[in-house]
Formats: structure tokens, sequence, C-alpha cells
């Protein structure tokens, strides 16, 4: 909330774009096991399928930690770890 209402930051969460993106963000979460929530999703594409959005939400992570490293340095280690694998794959 702000003096001026509520400002929306996360434009993931406010627009529509493609159900394999949101799906790719589900199949990467920590928080659970994403594979079982594709599958009960219903049809879930497999990974190849999603791979072009599993690169986008793993090359989005990695500009959100260096931001976050920037901005507080004891995640900076984290951060540089991220690049480099990001690098490494690309």
């Amino acid at each position: 909330m702000t003096a001026g209402g509520v400002l929306w930051n996360d434009f993931g969460e406010t627009c529509a774009g493609p159900v394999a993106w949101d799906l790719a963000c589900l199949r990467r979460t920590s928080r659970l096991d994403g594979r079982a929530a594709l599958e009960a999703y219903g049809h879930p594409p497999d990974d190849a399928e999603l791979e072009p959005y599993l690169q986008a939400r793993r090359l989005q992570s990695v500009a959100w930690s260096l931001l976050l490293a920037r901005r507080l340095p004891r995640h900076a280690e984290h951060a540089a770890a991220q690049s480099q694998h990001w690098q490494e794959r690309a």
C-alpha cells in the first residue's frame, strides 16, 4: 500500500500472459513438488514444452538475485553463483 493506494510491482501478477509462464513458475517452485502440482493441473505440458518458459524464469531469477545483492550485499555470493551458472548454461 502507498499513500495513493495499491501499487502493483509485479506485472506477472497483474497482466494476462501465456499459461505456460505460470506453469513454468509452478514447476520451478521450491515451496512444493512442482511436478506433482503440474500433474494436478490436468493436462500438464512436459518439461520440453515448458523449456523456453523455464529458461525465461531462470533468467528472471538471476536478474532478481543480482538486484537483491546490490541492495543487500549478504546475497552477493548467491547472486554471483546463479549468474555464473546461467552463463555456463547459455
